[in-house]
């Protein structure tokens, strides 16, 4: 399994929007292969930044979500809000060091 990791600063003033059709956004992730998590924490300090985390079970199956219709879907719902580029990131969970 990866973790891979996005985050995602929002337009300030845009967050209730962002966070609603994030809701909607996230339907599409679900239609994916080999996903299998979706979470999302909001800043504290930056509370026009997110973190959302989507959990692949393999590797390939995350590159061809990113090549996708469904990534395009997911995209066009969210670019509205974003600024800048997110800074994307892939994981390989350590079980055995977490608490």
């Amino acid at each position: 399994m990866i973790v891979q990791r996005l985050r995602i600063n929002v337009a300030p003033g845009r967050e209730v929007e962002f966070e609603s059709t994030l809701s909607e956004a996230r339907q599409v992730v679900f239609e994916a292969d080999g996903f299998r998590r979706f979470a999302v924490d909001r800043g504290v300090e930056r509370p026009s930044t997110y973190l959302v985390q989507i959990s692949w079970e393999t590797p390939e199956e995350q590159a061809s979500f990113a090549r996708s219709e469904l990534f395009t879907r997911w995209a066009t719902l969210l670019d509205p809000f974003v600024v800048g580029t997110p800074l994307v990131e892939c994981f390989e969970p350590r079980p055995s060091l977490t608490l």
